[in-house]
């Protein structure tokens, strides 16, 4: 008879058997052709056969293996058949008939290798025979085991270097191991799985977590090292690189872009006025109405003090004056209140450089330039908008 009937662990790995099957209110419906056999040999109930076995809650027990194939003699059913089988070799002995090949799909996997379901009912039956049990670790006492696996995990997740905390699980492990070895030895089984995946699962989420939470941490730290912490704007150094890397692809790919330069005008009297506080509220509704009002592309930056650069990749003259005379619009629209309940309203005064006008292999002449235009805007009263021409002289070199 073949393989049938048998509980698959979480490796596909056939270790347990079914001595019987329960009915739902658990009484025993019938025994296993394997505790039958078993009976008949020993010459007792099969009742008393199931007695001595350490039946886990499931209704499951242990199978304790003998050996493969090359622990059972064999005989071809053919030979039978044709009455040409040596029949002293089955004489006097328990005789299982089934198929090996595994074109017949009775071939499982087994703690000692892949073997015919005929071979697993044999090494099942003289389980039986003779009651070499395996027992299961205590149910308490395998908690415990996983509880402290566990804490190993979680400790080290936690708290050590990912190489540390490897190191801690594998030796962790490896002792388990022999312990589990040490166990088997005196025929009692633990549970491999559990231990492993309480010890595996654990330790790659906290590794995982910490490696997200590392890299947030990072992002933040860099995103704090690149902007301006009053108005969560880019600062003078980030704007720096973008600007020279805009700068490299107009020289080499005739790139257009265009730089805007924004002066709060009077901001020194602001703050003589009504103190620091005020004007940084100022400052912060600036830089965020061009933040708010420039495309996703655009590198927004506080260039220092009141000043501010928007530097927009692939963008001509006539679109970017349209942009920056928005820009000063929306912000002579705004009124603040100051804590006496005075109103106050704030003016920007613009420059701009395109590509298209004026270009240099050097970055900070761009900047010249912008501030040029800055300039003739303030010298012209302010408020308002001027745009460097071809031609124009470059002002003094900025930062």
């Amino acid at each position: 008879f073949g393989f049938v009937n048998k509980p698959r662990d979480v490796d596909s790995a056939v270790r347990r058997m079914r001595p019987f099957v329960t009915s739902a209110n658990g009484g025993i419906i019938d025994y296993s052709l394997s505790v039958k056999t078993a009976s008949q040999v020993m010459g007792v109930s099969p009742e008393e056969v199931v007695s001595k076995v350490p039946v886990m809650k499931d209704d499951t027990a242990y199978i304790k293996y003998f050996g493969n194939r090359d622990g059972f003699p064999t005989m071809p059913i053919w030979q039978i058949l044709k009455d040409e089988a040596e029949m002293s070799i089955v004489r006097d002995k328990m005789v299982f008939l089934g198929v090996e090949a595994e074109v017949f799909h009775d071939t499982y996997q087994t703690t000692v290798g892949l073997m015919p379901g005929v071979l697993i009912a044999a090494n099942e039956t003289l389980t039986y025979i003779t009651k070499d049990f395996l027992r299961p670790l205590g149910e308490k006492i395998n908690f415990a085991v996983l509880f402290f696996f566990v804490l190993i995990a979680v400790v080290t997740g936690s708290r050590l270097s990912v190489i540390h905390g490897m190191v801690i699980n594998i030796v962790s492990l490896a002792l388990f191991l022999l312990g589990g070895l040490f166990l088997l030895m005196h025929r009692v089984v633990t549970d491999y799985f559990g231990v492993i995946l309480m010890m595996i699962v654990p330790s790659l989420v906290l590794y995982g977590a910490r490696y997200v939470g590392l890299a947030v941490e990072n992002m933040m730290l860099k995103k704090e090292s690149i902007t301006d912490g009053l108005t969560r704007l880019y600062g003078y150094k980030y704007f720096e690189l973008k600007l020279k890397s805009c700068l490299k692809k107009a020289l080499q790919e005739g790139k257009h872009f265009a730089l805007e330069m924004y002066d709060i005008d009077h901001f020194k009297n602001v703050n003589d006025t009504y103190g620091h506080e005020f004007g940084n509220v100022v400052l912060k509704a600036v830089a965020k109405i061009l933040s708010t009002n420039s495309r996703g592309n655009d590198t927004v930056a506080r260039f220092g003090g009141e000043e501010f650069c928007v530097l927009a990749p692939g963008t001509k003259k006539l679109h970017i004056v349209d942009h920056a005379n928005r820009i000063r619009e929306l912000v002579k629209k705004m009124e603040f209140t100051t804590e006496k309940g005075e109103n106050v309203k704030v003016t920007i005064s613009g420059g701009v450089v395109t590509t298209e006008e004026y270009i240099s292999e050097e970055h900070l002449d761009i900047l010249r330039a912008a501030d040029s235009a800055l300039y003739k805007s303030k010298e012209n009263g302010r408020d308002r908008i001027s745009v460097f021409e071809k031609g124009d002289e470059l002002g003094e070199e900025k930062k």
